[in-house]
This record gives C-alpha cells, structure tokens and sequence, in this order.
C-alpha cells in the first residue's frame, strides 16, 4: 500500500469554490431541462385533451428535476473564515474553529462540524485532494495516529484533541 503524503500544514488554505466536474453540471442541466420541457407537454395534453391521467406522467416526469437542480446548486466555498457547503436545501456555513475532524474514505471524505457534516463525494479526485489540503490547513488538523473505523482510511483532528489523546 503506498504511503500518502500528508499536506503541509505550514501553508494557508487554498481559497475557491469547488463544484462538481462541468460535465456531470451538463449532465444535470440537460436532463432536468429535459424532463421539465416533457412535464410542461404533459401538462398541456391534460389541459387541452380535459384528462387527468396526463397529469400523473407529468409528475413522474417533473421527478427528476429536483435532484438535476441540486446538482447544480452543490458547491464547498472556501475563505479565510471557514467553508460553506451549499445544497439543495440551504447553504451549511463552518467557521474553521468548528470543524471538530476529518474522516477520509476511499473516494470521498467527510468533514464533521459542531454545525453538521459536510461531504465531497460529487468532486473530481483532484480537486477532492485540493479541498482536503484547504481543510485541514484552514482548520489546523494534523493526523490522528488511533485506530481507525472501517471503511476510515486517515482522520484529521484539531491539535488539542490529539495532544490530549496523546497524554493519556
């Protein structure tokens, strides 16, 4: 297993936005277009055929268009003060004091918060790498050297936490 190398903890946080690949973004936008355009004909069917059952494959249809514009609204935003993770229904602001850990898996990792846990699943693997680096400068973690959960491949902690997890 190759040994990864920690990030320098000496730099500040890389500021910027990260959102998913522009593709999956096209991917998103085109099927809930899609599938809105096909709902609205539907509707129109009903309206002027004086039937009901259009309506329910107008639903069916509108279906997809929530999570296409959750897709489109995702983002991590990254500044001096902290991150904010925005998403379908709001946006989750976390000072950088407030970031309690990082667990980091496979493919993902996942940043818990006195405010909530934000996820970087939908990100690309480079820019997931970019915005893991930003997140463990901003908040200052350094390794947990403990016995990780399954599925856990490194944990980042706040230095206090692994300096009192030291003295016992």
């Amino acid at each position: 297993m190759a040994r990864r190398e920690l990030p320098d903890l000496s730099a500040r946080p890389a500021l910027g936005v990260y959102r998913p690949p522009a593709a999956l973004r096209w991917v998103f936008a085109l099927a809930g277009a899609g599938c809105a355009a096909a709902s609205l004909l539907a509707v129109a069917l009903a309206v002027a055929q004086g039937k009901w059952e259009p309506l329910v494959g107008a639903l069916v249809l509108a279906a997809p268009v929530a999570p296409a514009a959750a897709g489109l609204r995702r983002r991590v935003t990254v500044d001096g003060g902290g991150l904010s993770s925005t998403g379908a229904l709001g946006t989750l602001r976390v000072p950088w004091d407030a970031i309690r850990r990082v667990d980091v898996s496979r493919r993902s990792f996942v940043v818990e918060s006195q405010a909530g846990p934000v996820s970087a699943g939908w990100l690309a693997a480079s820019r997931r790498e970019e915005l893991l680096e930003a997140v463990v400068r901003g908040a200052d973690l350094v390794p947990a050297w403990t016995r990780l959960p399954w599925g856990v491949r490194a944990r980042y902690v706040r230095r206090e936490a692994a300096r009192s997890r030291a003295e016992r």
